[in-house]
């Protein structure tokens, strides 16, 4: 499951610390949640080319 970061965290001061994150539950078994976790890494690195 995926959610906008600001979506769990209240906003404070008129700030929201969770803006401009996403929060990631990986809940599956764990050999799922690894390659799972791996395609995230490896999706990441193509954003920084």
């Amino acid at each position: 499951m995926v959610l906008p970061g600001s979506f769990l965290v209240r906003t404070a001061h008129g700030t929201n610390p969770g803006e401009g994150f996403v929060r990631i539950a990986l809940v599956a078994e764990v050999e799922k949640c690894v390659e799972g976790a791996r395609r995230i890494v490896e999706f990441c690195r193509t954003l920084k080319s």
